[in-house]
């Protein structure tokens, strides 16, 4: 996740700003259940960094897998969304966050 975060700034001349390796990079950690990095994928779905378009319902959906291993963050962009008008699936009480040992934020 942290080369994802590289890319997204970049660090020039050794590392060229590339929105496209970002989103790949956080996509590789998502894909290995990384709540924090499903969080980025969600966040770059739904402003369109690194994929061809935004896409609220593509990066919903990668909030979700991070709000179900207990990311505030996630489980707040949900919220923001529904406040928005924007039709989101619930959590169960069971995937919404808390506190204490495996929380993230």
């Amino acid at each position: 996740l942290a080369l994802s975060g590289w890319y997204l700034t970049g660090a020039e001349p050794h590392l060229p700003q590339n929105d496209v390796e970002a989103f790949l990079w956080a996509r590789r950690a998502a894909d290995r259940k990384l709540a924090k990095a499903e969080y980025a994928v969600g966040y770059y779905y739904e402003c369109g960094i690194g994929v061809a378009h935004p896409d609220v319902n593509e990066a919903q959906k990668w909030y979700l897998k991070a709000a179900h291993q207990n990311n505030r963050r996630a489980a707040n962009r949900l919220k923001e969304l529904k406040q928005m008008g924007v039709n989101v699936v619930p959590l169960s009480n069971a995937a919404r966050p808390r506190r204490g040992k495996g929380s993230l934020f």
